[in-house]
């Protein structure tokens, strides 16, 4: 760097940006640790617009390739080489559906769209987006594409030559993203905008044009008022606003207290030796190669092991990794590969290709390795042919097992049990036993279901079961009723509706059993077994809201003499999950795959046995 650029190395930004960084780092390991820190990347874009301000004020003449190329130079060798590494790791540990879906966002990534390809993908903090490995890269997609216009802008206000021209527009710019926030019927796709950021950064411009234009003297005379109003105003914003109450005008507050803290310039004093301290300085420093890496290595983690609870050992486990990745990205590459204004661009091109090399060739190499590791077949990946069984929709023949036998069950519930179907197929023959299995997704079809607690989707098909199933159950002896308990019993409707098909089936001497739910993961089965054919066994993260479900059925089943409540749950064919004798039994975190149903339908033969099922 050139002295100008040195100059610009102010500890106190330094500190602001190791502040950005950790905040934005707790909050993605868990947004109830620290609820607004996500608002660190609004800090980074103050600080951005601040600092590249003053890099062309200190210039005599503006050069716009200059700056085009300081920019490009800055953040492309560090952020290709993580594309880079993480579309060969993603290769590796990614399914080759989920592969696929990865690719389109490294194409977005590399070329800086990957903000517009997030705008339409979900909530920052879902589940589906927290398995992105590149979906932090929407910040810098953003910053690069307001430094393509930022030259324009700022020659713009030098014509014009008012001071305060990018502060007015920036101030409308908030006023302007705040209404249209407030209006719109689609937040996260202005989330992700640039015209929403815009007005950050434009903050810290305007800050830096007016401060190199006038000397205030009662700011100087200030400053620890200022620092300090600033830095309660940053703390207020990533300890209380979390990411349901952002809007343009919630993120300006962080924007203010990072203006403040600039504004004050503090460079002496206790506040300057604590932002000076070396460990925040050093942070600072590393910021942009710490964000790079903080998230695709906790992506990975939730990909491989689901929604783990954090322990002490994971978290100093993932601050060393981070750190590492970060230093090393910093050290080698990122203060490295800058551009150096006393070499010519030809040299300075040369000496980044083989980064830039190292970070476009892999995509084609990682397409090649996904495509060889070996890919689960389809009966491992579903618990049944949709088009064979009666789930969502009746068809000429909905029985299971033996279709010629007297002996009938209807089995009811919800996708829960319609994964039984080929359960039922194995007891049903076994025991010369005709099962009519008949579901609905996230539905109980029976008579007065709360259709309003699921799906809007799934509603039709819902009522459309229930209308078939009402006559059947009424002419039905036997009946199983199985569901995911623990998604079902959240609503207290379904309570007293279960109760009363007992109730009813007493009433009517009519034999009933329900099935206990099985067990239920955080860690998803196909991403276990993928990773296990590289040779690697991650431990199984078991949830446990399915264990007080299952008691709560028991009990209430136990008030029913007619009724019989069979739990296989505890039954050693669960206790390797998601396999079971090197098989894999689940396709999803709760539901048996194909292999896993019949397998669960013999252990249900020994269980039928004990009972005499009537014609």
């Amino acid at each position: 760097m050139d002295a100008g650029q040195k100059s610009l190395l102010r500890p106190d930004i330094q500190a602001l940006r190791a502040i950005a960084i950790l905040a934005v780092v707790i909050c993605h390991m868990n947004p109830k640790w620290l609820l607004g820190g996500y608002l660190g990347v609004d800090m980074f874009f103050v600080i951005s617009g601040f600092v590249i301000t003053q890099s062309l004020l200190i210039q005599e003449k503006i050069n716009v390739w200059k700056f085009w190329l300081q920019r490009f130079f800055r953040i492309v060798p560090a952020y290709i080489v993580m594309l880079g590494v993480i579309g060969i790791a993603t290769s590796i540990v990614f399914t080759r559906e989920n592969f696929t879906q990865f690719k389109t966002s490294w194409l977005e990534a590399i070329l800086f769209f990957s903000n517009q390809y997030f705008s339409s993908y979900g909530d920052y903090f879902s589940p589906k987006m927290n398995l992105q490995p590149l979906l932090h890269t929407w910040s810098l997609a953003i910053e690069m594409q307001f430094y393509l216009l930022f030259p324009i802008i700022f020659m713009l206000s030098k014509r014009l030559n008012f001071v305060w021209f990018l502060l007015i527009v920036s101030v409308s710019g908030f006023v302007a993203a705040e209404l249209i926030w407030r209006a719109s019927n689609n937040s996260q796709s202005l989330y992700y905008s640039l015209f929403l950021r815009a007005p950050e950064f434009l903050l810290g411009c305007s800050l830096a044009i007016i401060l190199n234009k006038y000397k205030f003297e009662w700011i100087k005379n200030n400053q620890i008022f200022f620092a300090l109003t600033g830095f309660v105003l940053i703390l207020y914003s990533i300890s209380f606003i979390n990411s349901d109450q952002f809007s343009p005008a919630t993120a300006a507050i962080i924007c203010l207290g990072v203006a403040l803290v600039i504004t004050a310039e503090i460079q002496s004093g206790w506040i300057f030796k604590l932002l000076g301290t070396p460990t925040v300085q050093l942070i600072g420093l590393m910021s942009f190669s710490i964000y790079l890496w903080h998230w695709p290595i906790l992506a990975y983690g939730r990909y491989i092991y689901g929604n783990f609870d954090w322990t002490l050992d994971l978290i100093f486990g993932y601050a060393f990794f981070v750190a590492v990745a970060g230093y090393l990205s910093w050290m080698f590459i990122e203060s490295k590969c800058r551009l150096n204004i006393k070499k010519t661009y030809l040299f300075n091109f040369i000496k980044i290709t083989p980064v830039i090399c190292l970070g476009i060739s892999p995509i084609v190499f990682a397409q090649e390795i996904n495509s060889k590791v070996p890919d689960l077949p389809i009966e491992y990946k579903r618990y049944a042919d949709p088009e064979t069984i009666c789930h969502g929709k009746i068809l000429p023949i909905c029985d299971r097992g033996s279709k010629s036998s007297e002996r009938r069950i209807l089995l009811i519930g919800d996708s829960h049990a319609a994964q039984l179907n080929l359960a039922a197929d194995t007891f049903g023959k076994e025991l010369d036993i005709k099962v009519e299995v008949i579901t609905a997704s996230s539905c109980l079809p029976i008579i007065g279901f709360d259709l309003m607690q699921i799906p809007e989707y799934s509603r039709a098909q819902c009522l459309s079961q229930i209308k078939v199933i009402d006559p059947l159950i009424k002419k039905s002896k036997n009946i199983i009723l199985a569901g995911m308990w623990s998604y079902q019993l959240q609503n207290p409707k379904n309570h007293k509706l279960i109760k009363n098909l007992l109730r009813y089936a007493r009433n009517n001497k009519k034999n009933i059993w329900v099935l206990a739910q099985v067990p239920k993961m955080k860690s998803n089965p196909q991403r276990v077994a993928h990773v296990s054919h590289l040779g690697v066994r991650v431990p199984t993260q078991m949830d446990t809201d399915w264990h007080e479900a299952n008691e709560l059925m028991r009990k209430m089943s136990a008030q029913y003499s007619n009724v019989k409540f069979i739990d296989l749950s505890k039954d050693v064919f669960f206790n390797d999950l998601p396999f079971n004798s090197g098989d894999l039994i689940y396709h999803d975190e709760h539901h048996l795959n194909e292999i896993g149903s019949k397998r669960y339908g013999a252990l249900l033969i020994n269980e039928f046995k004990k009972y005499s099922i009537a014609k």
